[in-house]
């Protein structure tokens, strides 16, 4: 027994051996799943930059595993699974705590592309003469955003580029704070002042000042700098003075659209026999919009969907004026005068 117990043990492999073919084997399946994982991460960056790319909210109002619809996010990652097998063995097999979907992991990977954006972006700007485009506006949620636009000069391409950097959420519109805004963005991208060659506003004092405005406050950190008042804005500036009270013809037009738009879009019944008329006569009704004092393109718009829903909206005039009570004299001075402008915008058109 000694001596076949010495044979064996002369046979057998060192224990310092077999711990390190263990270990080997659990590295291997280690590097195996975490390239399984790199996969897996890389599917998701995918969904998310797509999902963003077209500004879609990834969550829904709820994520629970009942829920129909979960938000973009979780329905994309769902049918992706279905065609993907990796993916589907890792939603299936997998760690129900490391399933790199929870809003958490959402809001990291986020955080990650922006930072990627960014220093792609700063390597790309350092060093160029660059010129920045900022507008202040109110959202939906009647907060004030500033966006910053940065344009720089490509000479691969041989072409200007524009590129959008941020919205900046602002407590305060004055000159100052506005300016402090930008100037934390300049900091942020490590834009040197010698390089702002130009900056581009629209015409209000605060932005456009040369005493106490934003163009004044970039001008005290490069002198050289030159102020550029946005195109945009001195076109429509020249389009509605062009067409302003002096030129009767092209104000009562223009009154008269507002007035349709106000007419129609004012009532929900009134608005209910336009739509019932487009649909007795089998046409697309296109959505009525209301003039715009600021943006030249609104108008256009507006002036459009009248032309292209005239003959429904005469109808509709002539439907509500029918049954118009004598009681409602707002509504009968309204369609009174709608119908007595009927061959000018006829001829407009």
């Amino acid at each position: 027994n000694s001596s076949s117990a010495l044979s064996n043990f002369l046979d057998s492999k060192s224990i310092d051996v077999v711990l390190d073919k263990t270990c080997e084997h659990i590295n291997s399946q280690k590097e195996i799943q975490r390239l399984k994982n790199r996969e897996i991460v890389k599917r998701i960056i995918d969904i998310i930059l797509c999902i963003s790319i077209g500004g879609k909210p990834l969550r829904g109002h709820t994520e629970k595993t009942n829920d129909v619809h979960k938000g973009l996010f979780l329905d994309i990652v769902s049918l992706l699974s279905k065609y993907d097998s990796l993916f589907n063995e890792h939603f299936i097999s997998g760690p129900k705590n490391c399933l790199y979907t929870s809003n958490r992991i959402q809001n990291d990977l986020i955080s990650s592309i922006n930072l990627v954006i960014r220093k792609q972006l700063q390597d790309i700007i350092t060093d160029r003469k660059i010129s920045l485009i900022a507008d202040e506006t109110s959202d939906i949620g009647h907060h004030e955003q500033l966006s910053i636009v940065l344009r720089y000069f490509d000479e691969t391409k041989n072409c200007p580029i524009e590129q959008f950097l941020c919205l900046k959420r602002m407590t305060s519109v004055d000159a100052q704070s506005i300016f402090d805004k930008m100037s934390d963005v300049v900091q942020e991208y490590g834009i040197k002042w010698e390089n702002v060659v130009s900056i581009c506003f629209d015409g209000a004092s605060t932005m456009s000042g040369s005493t106490g405005g934003v163009q004044a406050k970039f001008k005290e950190k490069n002198n050289n700098s030159f102020f550029v008042h946005c195109y945009g804005h001195c076109l429509n500036l020249v389009l509605v003075d062009s067409i302003g009270r002096h030129n009767i013809v092209t104000f009562d037009f223009f009154g008269n659209i507002q007035l349709i738009y106000n007419f129609i879009e004012g009532s929900c019944t009134r608005h209910a026999v336009l739509e019932k008329i487009a649909n007795f006569t089998n046409t697309k009704l296109k959505t009525l919009k209301s003039i715009s004092t600021t943006r030249w393109a609104c108008r256009s718009e507006a002036i459009s969907a009248i032309k292209e829903n005239y003959p429904s909206i005469l109808a509709a005039i002539e439907e509500i004026v029918d049954n118009t009570k004598q009681s409602d004299p707002p509504a009968v001075k309204v369609c009174a005068r709608l119908w007595v402008h009927h061959q000018e915008l006829s001829h407009s058109y």
